[in-house]
């Protein structure tokens, strides 16, 4: 018969010992609940590596800020993406996701008219979805990021995807550091 936690904690309490039926339950229980935990811890990945695009408008993939999302799971969103383009080119952002995931955020960044302390708030169940582009100044830009994704039944990967926001030929560069990061919260 399995044991509970509560019984077990009672049975030590009293002075009893368990026994072996007792003890392999409550080392699987435990087990269990480690397992759960670490359900929940964060995940971050964060880029190694500068990556650059040229003259392009069209979003594409981003080599390493991407994570995997476990079905039927709600996470919270954390990003800052740090990156050199000009004012004509400007930055834009978008996703890839599993069908059926819903997202909902809201950046921080210059907005493109390059004045500071733009936020866009977004809501997103289309990938490639792009909230708006982000001015850059011609120095190191940031967007922070901070929202939740909802996955429906389908797991996957939620992945960046970027681009200029108009294209013009000269280096966008996504810097390394930038970083995203998921808690899962339920």
């Amino acid at each position: 018969m399995p044991v509970t936690l509560p019984a077990a904690v009672d049975a030590l309490t009293n002075g009893q010992t368990l026994d072996a039926d007792w003890t392999n339950s409550v080392q699987s229980l435990v087990n269990a609940l480690r397992l759960r935990m670490l359900d929940y811890e964060p995940i971050l990945v964060a880029k190694s590596l500068d990556e650059t695009v040229n003259n392009t408008a069209t979003l594409q993939a981003d080599n390493e800020l991407f994570l995997p999302v476990a079905a039927n799971a709600t996470y919270q969103i954390e990003a800052q993406f740090l990156f050199l383009s000009n004012a004509t080119a400007d930055w834009k952002m978008g996703w890839s996701f599993p069908t059926g995931l819903t997202m909902s955020y809201s950046t921080l960044g210059f907005n493109t008219l390059d004045v500071f302390g733009n936020t866009h708030v977004d809501q997103t169940t289309v990938p490639g979805y792009n909230g708006g582009g982000h001015g850059a100044i011609g120095g190191y830009d940031t967007v922070q990021l901070l929202g939740t994704a909802k996955v429906s039944s389908t797991a996957g990967n939620l992945a960046l995807q970027w681009a200029q926001n108009t294209a013009t030929v000269t280096n966008t560069t996504v810097k390394a550091d930038s970083f995203m990061s998921l808690t899962r919260i339920s």
